[in-house]
């Protein structure tokens, strides 16, 4: 599992950056990340994001980097 700390006002940061972006990869990102910040896991984050669990994980790696 990967393991990521984020405070409330990157929680926050996070959320709106989400709601205010239009549609596409970078969303799906940011919706990843966000849920991420929530401490779900990897399966969950796969099925409220509607993508695939690796493809969630690759996502958290590259923003980790």
């Amino acid at each position: 599992m990967i393991k990521m700390e984020f405070t409330e006002d990157e929680i926050n940061e996070l959320y709106h950056e989400f709601m205010g972006h239009p549609a596409g990869t970078t969303k799906n990102k940011l919706h990843v990340v966000y849920l991420k910040s929530l401490n779900l896991s990897h399966q969950d984050i796969a099925l409220i994001a509607r993508v695939d669990t690796v493809l969630s994980q690759v996502l958290l790696k590259n923003q980790k980097a």
